[in-house]
């Protein structure tokens, strides 16, 4: 249980963080699934390289008799399953998450080479929001099923940071603060967005009239 419990601690937190898009998401998990699947062959076969808590028990001499080799066998299993349960209509999908890291098997993109050196441009800086923001319009129902892709909730990171930022602006020295007002402090607080404050003070100065 103490080395499966640390896998599973590994994968929450290769889940967590900003800018996590759905396909990267998905790939994790699948990943794990299939080494569910190896872990469970290696129990079988009475192999402990992924299992160091059973490594060391082995090693001070404590047996694991067969009844608790099955019941670790069980384990494995219902866990294999439950994942397969839980993630089986994001299975169903796999196969839409290329268009976001790897559009050129389309038939509509392979022979555009413009626009392929500007995707692998942006997929080295991670910016796939940026770079179907850029696809021409000739392109709109592609680029409109990729954006329904890089808007889905992968997780619940933005929520708890707007909790978070809610909190510490809706305070009780702030009672006069409106929904309003709230609302776009949490665009400010969770945008990464960093506008160019020499440049708004310039164009304001701009109206100013001098005295």
């Amino acid at each position: 249980m103490c080395d499966i419990t640390e896998k599973l601690n590994e994968l929450n937190r290769g889940l967590q963080g900003e800018n996590k898009i759905i396909s990267q998401m998905a790939n994790k998990v699948f990943a794990f699934e299939e080494k569910l699947e190896f872990y469970y062959k290696e129990i079988q076969n009475q192999i402990l390289h992924n299992f160091p808590t059973l490594t060391k028990a082995k090693q001070d001499d404590i047996i694991i008799s067969q009844t608790n080799n099955i019941i670790i066998l069980n384990h494995l299993a219902a866990l294999s399953n439950e994942f397969k349960r839980r993630f089986q209509d994001l299975r169903g999908v796999k196969n839409c998450f290329l268009l976001i890291e790897n559009p050129w098997h389309l038939e509509e993109l392979k022979n555009d080479t413009n626009l392929e050196v500007i995707f692998k441009e942006k997929r080295e800086q991670k910016e796939y929001f940026e770079f179907w923001n850029l696809v021409p319009g000739k392109y709109k129902t592609i680029q409109k099923c990729a954006h329904f892709l890089l808007t889905m909730f992968t997780s619940t990171f933005l929520c708890e940071t707007s909790y978070s930022k809610m909190k510490y602006a809706k305070n009780v020295y702030r009672n006069r603060l409106t929904d309003s007002h709230l609302d776009d402090l949490l665009r400010v607080a969770c945008s990464n967005y960093k506008p160019d404050l020499s440049k708004i003070v310039k164009e304001l100065s701009q109206y100013q009239n001098s005295h």
